[in-house]
């Protein structure tokens, strides 16, 4: 129908200037009326979705006639009017992040719960191999979201920080502005976390090729051919018949677990606000109230019930 119906009501209400009326009534958020070949129209965006209303005295005129100019319009106002617009806020800041905590971690715990339980005798079946790295996927999919969430929890300056340019930084470099290297413990954590990530998370996820042609063999004349790494190739889980064994599988879990309640011990507000499945505005106003209230955890909470609470009547259209 209209793939973005916020792009319909700018068009109607700031490039058309139709009558236009936010939240006329409960349930709808908004609606405009305007004419069409000299037909009664209105379009409302509703509860359970967009709804066009036609004049039932338009004979000959269509719905999908309507729609069709309709999203003609949008398509020119996007090029010319919104894309400009668009950009101009992100390179700003002004944007919001949506909230995908919950769905990413489900993923991870999906996962892991079935590695877990596929196993022959005492080790991973190739089912909970398999499993295992996507569990591995998942959760390095999870964290680099998470540390995008904790951004505002850790310093972030919208006069000095880019927020894309963070996003579509590397995880180590994620890593680092979110949680920094200072002393020993934090570097050994770091390293164990990225040991995970770059031995046995990419080098499947990259062809089952690890880096430097570290996964490559040396032809020898009259022999097998050689590892690259020589010797070092006890250390590749392309070495082993099964790469992720149940004892690695369960230390790995147990890092990752004492990982993530480093997290929550680290940024407790942050990680509070991450699992509240609540969008994160990185408007300036915004995160001056949020890091206002985030002075007090239990405060904070209170605070993040009502946020949660005034995000689901809007968008139930409960007003």
């Amino acid at each position: 129908m209209v793939p973005v119906p916020t792009l319909l009501a700018l068009l109607l209400e700031h490039v058309v200037g139709a009558r236009f009326e936010h939240q006329p009534m409960e349930k709808v958020h908004w609606s405009c009326e305007f004419t069409f070949r000299g037909f009664a129209c209105a379009v409302a965006l509703e509860k359970f979705g967009l709804r066009l209303y036609v004049d039932q005295a338009a004979e000959g005129v269509d719905a999908g006639t309507i729609l069709k100019k309709l999203n003609k319009s949008i398509a020119a106002a996007e090029r010319y009017a919104f894309e400009p617009f668009v950009r101009s806020q992100t390179q700003a800041g002004n944007v919001v992040v949506q909230n995908l905590e919950g769905r990413l971690r489900a993923g991870y715990d999906h996962f892991r719960t079935r590695a877990s339980a596929e196993k022959e005798g005492t080790e991973l079946s190739w089912d909970g191999f398999h499993d295992g790295l996507a569990m591995l996927d998942a959760y390095f999919s999870w964290l680099e979201h998470v540390f995008v969430l904790l951004l505002p929890f850790a310093g972030y300056d919208r006069t000095t920080d880019d927020l894309v340019n963070f996003i579509s930084a590397k995880w180590g470099d994620k890593y680092r502005r979110i949680l920094g290297l200072n002393g020993d413990a934090e570097r050994a954590r770091y390293e164990a976390i990225h040991d995970i990530k770059e031995r046995l998370r990419n080098t499947f996820a990259h062809g089952g090729f690890e880096k430097g042609g570290a996964s490559l063999y040396v032809q020898v004349d009259h022999h097998w051919p050689i590892p690259a790494r020589m010797t070092g190739v006890v250390d590749s889980p392309l070495f082993r018949i099964v790469a992720l064994d149940r004892a690695e599988f369960e230390e790995v879990c147990k890092l990752l677990d004492s990982f993530d309640a480093y997290l929550s011990e680290r940024f407790p507000t942050g990680m509070l606000y991450a699992r509240s499945g609540i969008d994160l505005p990185f408007s300036a106003d915004y995160l001056k109230r949020l890091l206002e209230h985030a002075g007090d955890l239990s405060a904070f909470g209170d605070w993040l019930d009502g946020m949660a609470q005034y995000a689901d009547a809007m968008q139930n259209g409960d007003f």
